[in-house]
């Protein structure tokens, strides 16, 4: 009987280690954050930005959805770009706590190989107001697009693919 409860405290000893030894402050971005609209910061056209439309197919989708890019210029003219479907891994999954996101062009040429259609990113910084986007490809600058939020753009006019 006594070997048994010592064997238990033993056990409860060593059970607390575990406890203590895990880091439960983890800050992984939150990536439900992505959703919304981003201008591009870095091209350095103020006059007719690149804007970054990301959107779900409903409140309770965060991961994946669909992308739209397209100019607004200062009279509020919009010039589509290109869309994209795309897909954001979860935080806790990667090694280094930093999302990756898959932007797979939506219109891109026929081709055999799905894969040069698409861009990947680590996201670097993702916070309410701000998001950095780091290229992650194989023979690709790993530049850093650096974004602002702009969801008080008001939502540009259905486009022909919508």
């Amino acid at each position: 009987m006594k070997t048994i409860k010592l064997l238990g405290i033993m056990l409860a000893f060593l059970c607390s280690f575990a406890i203590v030894g895990c880091d439960d402050d983890v800050n992984y971005p939150n990536s439900k954050l992505i959703k919304g609209q981003w201008q591009l910061v870095e091209d350095g056209d103020t006059d007719n930005p690149l804007i970054y439309r990301f959107t779900t197919d409903s409140d309770n989708t965060w991961s994946w959805g669909g992308l739209m890019t397209y100019y607004l210029s200062a009279d509020g003219t919009v010039t589509y770009d290109k869309r994209y479907t795309w897909h954001v891994s979860d935080p806790a999954n990667e090694e280094n706590g930093k999302p990756r996101l898959e932007l797979t062009w939506y219109d891109a040429p026929e081709s055999d190989d799905l894969w040069a259609a698409t861009e990947y990113y680590v996201v670097v910084k993702l916070t309410p107001s701000e998001m950095w986007l780091k290229r992650a490809q194989n023979g690709n600058p790993a530049d850093i697009m650096k974004f602002i939020r702009r969801d008080d753009l008001p939502t540009p006019p259905k486009h022909d693919w919508d």
